[in-house]
């Protein structure tokens, strides 16, 4: 897996010297996975895709709608000098989440959702292992000095990719990390070194679930019945509102299948139903499990 790395590496580098500080892409169709790990280990991992699905104009500026980033949906905009910006439709201004022009031991004020107050540069060049590989002196890296209990610790971007690394405490002596295992972004697909990466994407009235296979051969998977996945709609309670699979039939037999290497995709629609705030989809396989969510529109709690 190094050549992939190696080809990151220089993507990133070549990017970061063409455009400077792009170290939030916003672009219709851009697509990131993260895998959440809690610690201590009790519920197991579990993924989220944000994505980026339409642009806007407010006050003479280009927005675009990022989905499940944090806590929902949020309009933002790069402003091409480092600076990311969300736009609040209720206030009518703009409020500052990330200041990517800001030098090392530098601490600026940040509005990012559900977090922290105060953001710190650690590092414009930091060294660190991920899931998507080992890279040296590339990321930008950002501690939230104040944040205790509960809140981000860390977080690492990498130019032209996006967020790839993020640490956040979650109460008590919990915490998590989310690690970025896929992403698209302006048609160029980044995909975990280690082997596969799992997600669900909109379109104009369905769904597509994919599975990326990044081992480089094809992978045969084995499905416990004839249901291949399944979707469910909740509302902002958590109340299951819809489930995929109610009223269908599905063999009980065991079912091998090849995937090619690069991704398999399942479009499924699914219907219009009020209230419904959060997209859970599974992909159920004999001996693993992935799990992925997406916002409908805001109040979900849903988080990279």
């Amino acid at each position: 897996m190094r050549g992939l790395r190696t080809f990151i590496n220089s993507l990133a580098l070549a990017a970061a010297a063409v455009y400077g500080q792009d170290y939030f892409p916003l672009e219709v169709g851009n697509v990131w996975i993260y895998r959440s790990a809690p610690r201590p280990a009790g519920r197991g991992e579990t993924s989220t895709t944000v994505e980026v699905t339409r642009a806007g104009k407010f006050k003479g500026e280009t927005y675009y709608l990022l989905s499940a980033y944090r806590a929902g949906e949020f309009w933002v905009r790069n402003d091409g000098a480092g600076r990311v910006y969300q736009y609040d439709e209720a206030a009518g201004e703009e409020k500052l989440w990330y200041d990517f022009s800001r030098k090392v031991d530098e601490v600026y004020a940040t509005a990012l959702p559900t977090c922290c107050g105060r953001a710190r540069v650690v590092s414009s060049n930091a060294s660190k292992v991920v899931a998507l590989g080992d890279f040296e002196k590339v990321f930008h890296q950002v501690t939230y000095p104040g944040v205790f209990q509960v809140g981000i610790t860390e977080e690492n971007f990498l130019p032209y990719v996006g967020l790839v690394y993020r640490g956040e405490n979650t109460g008590g002596p919990s915490s998590r990390t989310q690690d970025l295992v896929y992403a698209k972004i302006s048609g160029v697909t980044v995909l975990n070194a280690s082997g596969l990466g799992f997600g669900v994407a909109r379109a104009k009235d369905y769904v597509r679930i994919f599975l990326n296979n990044n081992t480089g051969a094809p992978l045969r998977v084995v499905f416990p019945s004839g249901q291949t996945y399944e979707l469910i709609l909740h509302d902002a309670e958590g109340k299951v509102l819809y489930r995929w699979s109610d009223g269908r039939a599905f063999t009980l037999a065991l079912r091998t299948v090849d995937l090619p290497p690069g991704e398999t995709s399942w479009p499924v629609e699914i219907p219009e139903i009020a209230g419904a705030v959060t997209l859970t989809v599974e992909l159920r396989l004999v001996g693993q499990k992935f799990t992925s969510t997406l916002p409908l529109r805001s109040g979900s709690s849903s988080r990279p």
